[in-house]
């Protein structure tokens, strides 16, 4: 049985839209529960959770405020489930109508030693949306953080015991989703990305949605720091340094302005907001590490 959960924090304007493509899975509604976690949100989601799912018998909706923590959330999730195999993915996605049925699939013929991390679409509404191009290519690519033993929650799929096993996901602010799956494999585990694993997500497309994404990330890496290294004068200046030469970045940019020939003005903008973004999110890195 699949288990799928869901941390909800003031998604309001996604829910129509999740409900509807969670409702369009083709695998048996017998086979699998969904866990919706409202993580304490200040707009109507719980509300709106409740009446979108009022008739659905395999839906259990619950409150969770404890902590603000989406990965807190989850994990209070999964102490409520009861399938052998975990299923995460956030309000604001889009499961393909096949994703259920694929994890199913999958997860049987891969085994209880394997976590598997599908493929997320972004989809981009406006090309020339500086903020949209930036979401697009930094943030939420499986393929690449698969190459490192990483996965996010938005598509992620993990056999109970392997779960149980890693003691679940720390409860920081970001980045605690790559940090599990590091964790599993350092422990014998597999992480294997599967594009045959489809959800959909909406790219952030405006500089206070980046932003708050970029807050997150830099106190996510500051508590992996301060948990994982101890060293936080290496850390500052690994990170100061990383501010002004940051060669991933640099050769990131250009090779995505290569690939898709962009107008000169939004060339521009995007090499700007790049660097802004990838100088602001190490900034905080360094600042969150002594708080």
């Amino acid at each position: 049985m699949l288990s799928i959960i869901t941390p909800v924090y003031n998604g309001e304007k996604f829910i129509s839209i999740y409900s509807n493509a969670i409702k369009s899975q083709k695998l048996g509604k017998d086979q699998y529960e969904i866990i919706l976690v409202d993580n304490g949100s200040t707009d109507a989601s719980y509300s709106i959770l409740i009446e979108q799912f009022r008739e659905c018998k395999h839906v259990t909706i619950v409150q969770f405020t404890k902590k603000q923590s989406s990965y807190a959330a989850r994990n209070y999730g999964v102490e409520l489930s009861r399938g052998n195999i975990l299923v995460f993915t956030d309000i604001d996605c889009v499961p393909s109508n096949d994703w259920l049925t694929m994890a199913y699939t999958l997860s049987l013929h891969k085994g209880q030693n394997v976590i598997l991390s599908g493929r997320i679409v972004q989809s981009i509404k406006n090309n020339e949306n500086v903020f949209e191009l930036y979401d697009s290519i930094y943030f939420l690519n499986q393929e690449k953080k698969s190459v490192n033993n990483e996965g996010v929650t938005a598509n992620l799929i993990v056999p109970r015991g392997v779960f149980i096993d890693v003691e679940g996901f720390k409860e920081f602010t970001s980045g605690a989703d790559s940090l599990f799956c590091n964790h599993a494999v350092e422990k014998g585990y597999d992480l294997v990305y599967s594009p045959e694993l489809i959800v959909g997500h909406p790219c952030r497309s405006s500089y206070c949605e980046i932003k708050d994404k970029s807050n997150r990330i830099a106190f996510g890496i500051a508590e992996t720091i301060i948990e994982t290294k101890g060293n936080t004068t290496y850390s500052f200046f690994y990170n100061l340094i990383g501010s002004v030469l940051n060669l991933h970045q640099i050769k990131t940019i250009f090779t995505y302005i290569k690939k898709n020939g962009f107008l000169k003005i939004l060339t521009i903008q995007f090499i700007f907001t790049s660097i802004y973004f990838g100088m602001y999110t190490r900034l905080n890195i360094s600042k969150n590490i002594f708080i």
